[in-house]
């Protein structure tokens, strides 16, 4: 009877993080999207970019309200402006390059 209770708790287990795991297709705006790519950020999404992203050609743009703690290097053509109730936070680490 124990083993039975252990593998229905471990298949609850299995269904629940399934179920809670992002479909396929969700966008994450707090990833840099690769190299020559177009970065939107949601402002809503409330994102910490601690991890350098070259978007060669790509364009860094806002939308939504809400905030964006930057605190990495970010490689960008183009930096739109966070609008209207978003603020972007330049932290001690944040370099944002524009060619």
């Amino acid at each position: 009877m124990k083993m039975f209770l252990i593998i229905c708790s471990l298949i609850v287990l299995w269904m629940i993080s399934v179920v809670s795991a992002p479909v396929n297709g969700t966008n994450d705006t707090c990833s840099c999207p690769g190299l020559n790519q177009n970065w939107e950020i949601d402002m809503s999404d409330n994102c910490d970019i601690e991890s350098n992203c070259n978007l060669g050609t790509g364009k860094l743009s806002f939308t939504g309200v809400g905030f964006t703690n930057c605190n990495a290097v970010v490689d960008t053509s183009d930096l739109g402006d966070p609008g209207n109730g978003g603020i972007l936070y330049i932290e001690s680490g944040c370099i944002i390059n524009i060619a």
